[in-house]
């Protein structure tokens, strides 16, 4: 098999957790160390977690948060699963584009509900989405008509749980960086000429 687009993250108790896709049965794994030993669990098949990204929360239970190929409507959909202790409780985050979910960054807020940034290839935009416990609310952070928004993105979010992303915008060839003061958001220019494999911390 060939594991492709790995993703870590510890626990309290130092133990590493990291989610991979085998590229050889298009299955999103979650691995972590045990008494010297990994421990590997299967999240989901058929093409899924080409792109994706793990926390911990606070019970030190994994999140990941991935893009899957949707053979019955031909989409690539943004995927999130928590594992409760005994089993992977999966949805799908909302968005009605055919074509999202590269790129995914994932945090979990202090109540341990997800936050998702992703490039929206279809409307090239990229997309924030964050879940209050009942349901989920997506976002355009950014989007510049006819151009490619959103690639290599990277959310944070601060004391405040305010999101924070860093990404590429093709179409200034820059380094961006948008954040939610609540009111709405603010996009920055960080630098030109670049903004390849981007990642932020707050």
């Amino acid at each position: 098999s060939e594991i492709t687009c790995t993703s870590i993250a510890v626990d309290s108790a130092g133990t590493p957790y990291i989610t991979y896709n085998d590229k050889f049965n298009g299955m999103l794994k979650c691995a972590h160390l045990n008494g010297g030993a990994w421990i590997k669990r299967n999240v989901e098949a058929n093409s899924s977690g080409y792109f994706n990204s793990v926390r911990i929360d606070s019970l030190d239970r994994p999140h990941v948060a991935y893009r899957k190929f949707e053979f019955t409507t031909d989409n690539y959909i943004v995927k999130y699963a928590k594992w409760n202790g005994s089993q992977w409780l999966i949805e799908t985050v909302p968005d009605t584009t055919n074509s999202v979910g590269s790129y995914v960054s994932l945090k979990l807020d202090a109540n341990n509900f997800p936050r998702v940034c992703y490039r929206d290839l279809t409307a090239n935009s990229l997309k924030y989405a964050e879940f209050n416990g009942i349901s989920w609310n997506v976002q355009v952070a950014d989007q510049v008509a006819g151009n490619d928004v959103g690639r290599f993105c990277s959310l944070a979010l601060n004391s405040s749980d305010k999101p924070y992303i860093s990404y590429r915008d093709s179409s200034s060839n820059a380094l961006k960086c948008a954040y939610n003061t609540g009111a709405g958001w603010v996009r920055q220019t960080v630098d030109t000429g670049t903004g390849f494999h981007t990642s932020i911390a707050v």
